[in-house]
């Protein structure tokens, strides 16, 4: 079945968002960003698969990705590896002693990272990431590096690496290079804007719909959308579907980025997080869009934006 909305539709759920949680207090700002951040920022854009952007706000206010770095990291892992294989590596969680760490860095995103190729070559493995984090955007993110040498010692403190050693966890290739590769891609920021194109990416089938740039095969588009709807806490994930209907990674600095297969991707920006580490304002407005759009990616109805 297809349901046709106008742009102007589009236009008013995006405003209607804006509006609705703009003057909200949802949350404390993460101390990590605290210097860099002001409570009162909010943008939100949605950017469709033919290259149309929507934006309100505060939307070229750029925020650190944090775990969100690893939605372009796994999207270059599909390339190298395929799907078969990433479920190989990625499923290598040798000890349930893991869940227990409470480590200040993902585990899985370290994994990932270690996973790409070049291995036993830093500065190759991670222009290749930022190559990769470009082509999606269209554009370059920026490295905040006093975060950058923050995170760092937090992980360093935390002895993350020895902590993963001891559970035996799995790594590709050095660990504390993976581990200050990672954090270093937590620390990149990118605004709404640009986040939104990097997730329309997704949803496009991998042509960039600013650039036109083919940065990856198609068929790794459900793979990867699939990946962002099960990152993170699997309740937490649950009751995030249910209530908005589409896949979406969150980071401790208030971006949010939702994907919409076949339409396009929203992202939102609130500095202020909840116990979670996620943005209350940004998923809500998410949830408000779709919901005011009709757009759910488990529902039988295919959605098109009429111009």
């Amino acid at each position: 079945m297809l349901r046709k909305i106008s742009l102007n539709d589009l236009q008013k759920a995006v405003d209607g968002a804006y509006a609705e949680y703009k003057d909200i207090k949802k949350g404390e700002i993460d101390p990590r960003v605290a210097p860099y951040a002001d409570a009162k920022s909010f943008g939100v854009s949605v950017a469709l698969t033919d290259g149309t952007i929507i934006s309100k706000g505060d939307a070229d206010t750029a925020a650190a990705l944090g775990d969100i770095a690893s939605l372009p990291v796994h999207g270059l892992l599909l390339q190298q590896l395929g799907v078969k294989e990433l479920i190989k590596k990625a499923g290598k969680t040798t000890s349930h002693k893991l869940r227990k760490l409470h480590l200040p860095v993902s585990a899985h995103g370290v994994r990932a990272v270690s996973a790409v190729e070049p291995q036993d070559d830093p500065d190759g493995k991670y222009d290749l990431i930022i190559n990769n984090i470009i082509d999606m955007t269209g554009s370059a993110p920026v490295l905040n590096d006093k975060l950058y040498e923050e995170l760092k010692k937090e992980a360093d403190e935390a002895d993350v690496e020895n902590k993963l050693a001891d559970v035996e966890y799995t790594l590709y290739d050095d660990a504390e290079i993976a581990i200050s590769q990672y954090v270093k891609l937590e620390a990149l920021t990118l605004t709404t804007r640009q986040l939104a194109v990097l997730g329309a990416t997704i949803a496009a089938d991998g042509v960039n719909p600013v650039t036109s740039k083919n940065v990856y095969d198609g068929s790794l588009s459900a793979p990867l959308t699939t990946i962002a709807a099960v990152h993170g806490n699997p309740d937490r994930n649950r009751r995030w579907l249910l209530k908005s209907g589409v896949p979406a990674v969150f980071s401790f600095s208030g971006l949010v980025l939702a994907i919409m297969p076949g339409l396009g991707a929203i992202a939102a920006y609130a500095p202020e997080v909840g116990k979670h580490g996620r943005s209350k304002k940004g998923a809500r407005a998410v949830r408000y869009i779709t919901q005011a759009i009709g757009y759910n990616v488990f529902g039988s109805a295919r959605l098109e934006v009429d111009k």
